[in-house]
Order: C-alpha cells, then sequence, then structure tokens
C-alpha cells in the first residue's frame, strides 16, 4: 500500500528587516536565513517581509522580496515607533525616527495581517500579540552593510492583507512611503 504523505505550512511568518543603506543582496538573503535557522522556522512558512518606508527602495530588499515572490511591506517611523519591542534602541531612534525597524516591522506586519494594529496603536494592547523573535543583527566580513532580522508570528494565517496606512508591495516593484490614513 502507497501511503502519501502531506506536510502543511502556514504562511504565518512577517520578517522584519532593518539594514544599512546599501546593504549587499547577499548579505540580506543570509541574514534571512540565518535568523530563520536560528529559531528553527521554515522559510516556506514566511508570509511577507517588513521594513521602514525610507528602507523599502534598498535594491537587496527588493530583490529579495522578488526572488522570494514575497510582498515587501514598507511601514512609516510614526507607526514603528508605537510599537513596544523588546529591545529598543536610542541611536536607532536618532537617525530614523524610531527605536526599532526589525522588531517593530515584524509585529506590526503580522498584526495588520490579521486586521489587528488599530487597537495598539491606540494605547491599548490586544489580547493575543504575536510571537516574537527577536532581532539578529547580521555582517558578512566581504559584504557591504549591517542587517537586523526579526521574525513575529502572525496568530492567524492566509488572510487577505489589506490595511489602509501602510503599502504592500507584492514581487517587489517600488512602492510609496506608508503614511497614516488621514494623511492620504
Amino acid at each position: 500500500m502507497n501511503q502519501l504523505s502531506h506536510t502543511l505550512i502556514a504562511k504565518n511568518l512577517w520578517v522584519g528587516i532593518g539594514c544599512k543603506r546599501g546593504s549587499s543582496g547577499d548579505l540580506l538573503h543570509w541574514a534571512v536565513l540565518q535568523a530563520l535557522e536560528t529559531y528553527s522556522l521554515q522559510q516556506e512558512a514566511i508570509a511577507g517581509l517588513a521594513t521602514l518606508d525610507r528602507k523599502a527602495q534598498e535594491p537587496g530588499l527588493v530583490n529579495l522580496a522578488a526572488q522570494w515572490n514575497l510582498p515587501l511591506i514598507a511601514i512609516s517611523p510614526e507607526i514603528l515607533s508605537q510599537i513596544p519591542v523588546p529591545y529598543p534602541s536610542r541611536v536607532v531612534a536618532q537617525k530614523v525616527g524610531t527605536s526599532s525597524v526589525a522588531e517593530a516591522a515584524a509585529i506590526s506586519a503580522a498584526m495588520m495581517s490579521v486586521g489587528n494594529l488599530t487597537p495598539l496603536l491606540s494605547g491599548v494592547l490586544p489580547d493575543l500579540l504575536p510571537k516574537l523573535f527577536p532581532k539578529q543583527v547580521y555582517r558578512l566580513a566581504n559584504q557591504s552593510g549591517v542587517v537586523s532580522v526579526a521574525v513575529a508570528v502572525a496568530l492567524r494565517s492566509n488572510i487577505a492583507f489589506n490595511h489602509p496606512i501602510i503599502n504592500q508591495n507584492k514581487g517587489a516593484k517600488p512602492c510609496a512611503p506608508a503614511r497614516f490614513a488621514q494623511d492620504t
């Protein structure tokens, strides 16, 4: 008797990425794979990538999203700065207007993917926050740049991603910066 075995993989991981301008595509690719390996997570479970709006045009990020056929979500610093994270950085806050890019972007995208960001932005913690795998920072001696990667698990998956205060970029075509709904 021939038995078939199937494994279902929920696409519920949102990878938040922060990077220094000009970080190489090879470094970004390697960093995400290293983070997944560190936390024993599967690449096939990635629902999308998320970053700061001004980083969404970085060629390495755009290429990574296109290679893996994932949306690249651009999120404004106004939104990211409201997300509580375990490892905020004053240096990052001074440079980009939010104390976290990778962790806050991962959490924001995971919560937006299930339609649950609005309570958090109004100061109310939702009943269920996404599971966060904290940021890891990566460098390679022979590659330019520095990359931070965090992963958040959306509590539900396969929900249409449509939120008025972000822009998504399926297949990594250039996207406009995210803005608050009242700014558009």
